[in-house]
């Protein structure tokens, strides 16, 4: 099994009176499985994880790296490998409380299992039926197929 996704929190200045305008905010950060397409299709070994940033503020708070206000970031979540999950995860754990903690919040049984011939076959299918001159000569030059 691995994680498709998982929260870690921080609430340690948490204060429910005080926790959308007042100072003392809860965080969390999810990682959402990134390269499950990959992973299935044997292409990759290791699971990578999409890391967003959340608040229980109000304020504006850029969820791909965790700044308040107007960051100037380019909008792209960071990757984390499961290795980096894990380690967040133990961190929130070591202390677990009503303040620190993790779960992971679903996970998915990854068994690589491509049909590479079928995969083949529907290609070729593809390209045998395309009109369009352009797109068979881009997949050409792609696979560094001699063109003249």
């Amino acid at each position: 099994m691995v994680i498709k996704k998982a929260k870690v929190c921080d609430y340690k200045d948490f204060d429910a009176s005080r926790c959308n305008n007042g100072g003392c905010y809860g965080f969390w950060t999810t990682y959402t499985l990134s390269n499950e397409t990959e992973l299935r299709l044997g292409l990759e070994t290791e699971p990578r994880y999409a890391v967003l940033y959340h608040t229980t503020a109000d304020f504006d708070y850029c969820e791909y790296c965790g700044s308040w206000g107007s960051c100037g970031c380019d909008k792209t979540p960071e990757i984390a490998t499961e290795k980096q999950l894990f380690a967040a995860m133990r961190e929130a754990d070591k202390n677990a409380s009503d303040q620190t903690w993790s779960e992971a919040l679903e996970e998915v049984d990854i068994t690589p299992s491509a049909d590479w011939t079928k995969i083949r076959r529907r290609c070729e299918d593809v390209l045998r039926k395309c009109g369009d001159n352009r797109t068979i000569f881009n997949v050409a030059r792609m696979l560094n197929v001699k063109t003249e």
